[in-house]
């Protein structure tokens, strides 16, 4: 059975896994860029577990 915390993780989990990548690879991406997109990814992780938390809340 799927479930939808852990399919959105994993869906946002790999986008997320492509922006390391891009920033680790041969583009070149300036300090602004890079803080954006970790505040993004800091966002997504807050998203995730906010979810998480409510989920576990509704099954209690």
């Amino acid at each position: 059975m799927s479930n939808p915390i852990e399919d959105a993780f994993n869906e946002w989990f790999d986008h997320a896994m492509g922006l390391m990548a891009i920033l680790d690879g041969p583009i070149c991406i300036d300090g602004d860029t890079k803080k954006l997109m970790g505040l993004a990814f800091a966002a997504g992780v807050n998203l995730v577990a906010e979810a998480n938390n409510k989920a576990i809340k509704e099954m209690k």
